[in-house]
């Protein structure tokens, strides 16, 4: 009978480690277009400080930072509360790749890899609208703050169209089923 219980643990613990997302998954999932991609008016310099920024701005970051190929990692933890899946820490992993353009405009990519039907703090959309919060503060001049900015993030407008994926949107990303510029 213990025998049972322990191999119905271990079985247990198998699957869930076997949906918890990993590095690879990032560089898979870029690789087949998935993720947000931007084009920014920022140089690779400036848009790979503020994507390190908007990701220590969340907590339970961890950031692995590899600047010569614009390429950064992070590993979030936090609480889960999904009916789906079992209480506790949660990981997910969101990678920002940046290609420049020209001197002034850079590529931004952001993809973001969790266990099936959880949603964490960062989300590809979420990141993006960060982002743009983050380059309105640069150009006007004044430095990037330690912690997230209080006021709220600017509105997201809505374009036309149900969506699965950011692939069914003429425009924008796909957020909770509905194209967002």
């Amino acid at each position: 009978m213990r025998v049972g219980l322990i191999a119905w643990q271990l079985a247990a613990v198998l699957l869930l480690a076997g949906c918890a997302p990993t590095k690879a998954d990032l560089f898979t999932a870029r690789s087949a277009g998935k993720g947000v991609v931007v084009e920014r008016p920022v140089g690779a310099e400036q848009a790979y400080a503020i994507a390190l920024q908007i990701l220590r701005w969340e907590a339970g970051v961890s950031v692995e930072e590899h600047k010569a190929q614009g390429i950064l990692l992070a590993t979030v933890v936090y609480r889960s509360r999904s009916v789906e899946s079992y209480e506790g820490d949660s990981t997910d992993l969101v990678g920002v790749f940046l290609e420049p353009i020209d001197q002034q405009r850079t590529k931004v990519t952001c993809v973001v890899r969790t266990r099936p039907r959880e949603q964490g703090p960062i989300t590809e959309a979420g990141f993006h609208e960060r982002f743009q919060q983050a380059l309105a503060i640069v150009k006007a001049g004044k430095p990037l703050p330690s912690s997230a900015p209080a006021e709220e993030r600017p509105p997201v407008e809505v374009a036309p169209g149900d969506c699965k994926t950011d692939r069914d949107c003429k425009e924008g990303v796909c957020v909770e089923h509905a194209c967002r510029k």
